[in-house]
């Protein structure tokens, strides 16, 4: 696996996005090849360089710092969403 894909530790890091309004989540997967999927039906690309994970997924490319962190620690931001919706994202394997 090339340096660049070393974010996730283990050769496949699941994690859940919570939004913070609706409750709502969903679960993303990231594939030691470098795809990317979600169960919303969501499926692309990710790279990881110099502690910037980017996910591309169609025509939308986001990219912002991450640390893939622990099973069971979370983050809340507004950057991981291509429509600003406020999200915690949770490590769960």
């Amino acid at each position: 696996m090339p340096a660049s894909r070393s974010v996730p530790a283990r050769a496949v890091n699941v994690y859940e996005s919570t939004e913070t309004e609706t409750g709502n989540s969903y679960t993303s997967t990231f594939h030691a090849d470098g795809r990317f999927t979600n169960d919303l039906g969501n499926e692309g690309r990710w790279t990881y360089e110099d502690g910037v994970l980017c996910i591309t997924v169609q025509d939308t490319e986001l990219c912002n710092p991450f640390e893939a962190g622990e099973i069971g620690e979370s983050v809340t931001t507004d950057e991981w969403r291509a429509d600003g919706v406020e999200i915690t994202i949770t490590r769960i394997e």
